[in-house]
């Protein structure tokens, strides 16, 4: 009750409001600014990040090799080209290393990843390392310890691998384009390691992630050569292939002997 006015709802019920209760903003300080407007500015530059990446698209490649063999240092004049596997060893009498090369058709822009996969028959703890190769002309069914072509920088490494289950080595610093490109494996430790080859039903897969222009149309790696999962239906093919003598089927992946 004031001067025989009542407050309702917070008015006075007489003609006059006082001036005293008039509401006022209060001033907003610099950081308070910075909070309102820092938002803004990020849905700002994220929209604009879109609108500029929006002409490039990621591709996907995926190669089979076009030739692959292995070669021994104790029989330097033979050729290991036509076999369901490809061998790898380092040890004091001998030394096995595998050459597999992929024909990249098309592959254009710019590298995100490769990444190169193989089906190990037998364990290992060291696994492989896998170098770049001078540009060569070699033929599988005759490449030799003798006539094989110069091993270059190192690219990747496996790590341990586990028999009949897929490994996959990332070697991206040796992809460079479109072309001819040949990658050396070499064990780093005994005992042998054997992987299913480009003749068997596991053969190993080069797989390409490029970045490109919208505007390039799709050339080049078939997805149809991804590699088959494990498993009863999907063993390589070896009937035919054994040396003389003997079979894969006699042995355990750890038994399998080396040549």
């Amino acid at each position: 009750m004031r001067g025989g006015s009542t407050v309702i709802d917070g008015r006075y019920d007489g003609a006059v409001v006082p001036r005293k209760g008039r509401f006022r903003l209060p001033r907003p300080s610099p950081g308070r600014i910075v909070a309102l407007l820092l938002p803004v500015a990020l849905l700002v530059g994220v929209a604009a990040v879109r609108e500029g990446g929006s002409n490039t698209v990621e591709r996907r490649y995926d190669f089979a090799p076009s030739a692959d063999a292995y070669i021994s240092s104790a029989l330097p004049d033979v050729s290991f080209g036509v076999q369901p596997v490809v061998r790898v060893v380092a040890a004091d009498d001998k030394t096995l290393r595998a050459f597999l090369r992929f024909d990249l058709r098309g592959v254009s822009g710019q590298v995100l990843r490769a990444t190169l996969s193989l089906y190990p028959l037998s364990s290992s703890e060291y696994g492989v390392v896998v170098s770049e190769v001078a540009p060569h002309s070699w033929d599988e069914r005759t490449l030799t310890f003798a006539r094989s072509p110069r091993v270059g920088a190192l690219v990747g490494n496996s790590g341990s691998v586990v028999a009949e289950q897929w490994t996959k080595i990332d070697v991206t610093r040796a992809v460079k384009g479109d072309g001819p490109l040949t990658l050396a494996l070499t064990a780093l430790h005994p005992p042998s390691t054997a992987y299913a080859s480009r003749e068997s039903a596991l053969a190993p897969v080069l797989n390409v992630r490029v970045r490109v222009p919208t505007s390039n149309p799709p050339v080049g790696g078939d997805a149809s050569t991804q590699p088959a999962p494990a498993g009863p239906g999907n063993q390589p093919t070896f009937a035919g292939f054994e040396p003389a003598g003997w079979s894969f089927a006699r042995y355990s992946p750890a038994e399998r002997p080396m040549v």
